[in-house]
């Protein structure tokens, strides 16, 4: 909830913030076998 609030406050708005969480929660998975 901190954490959230922190990013908010430097500009992001909630709903960006939650899709971009799970955005790399998605692509992580994905993406990191290829490093």
């Amino acid at each position: 909830m901190t954490g959230a609030g922190r990013e908010t406050h430097e500009g992001k708005s909630i709903s960006a913030v939650r899709s971009e969480k799970i955005f790399s929660c998605k692509w992580q998975p994905v993406l990191s076998p290829s490093f």
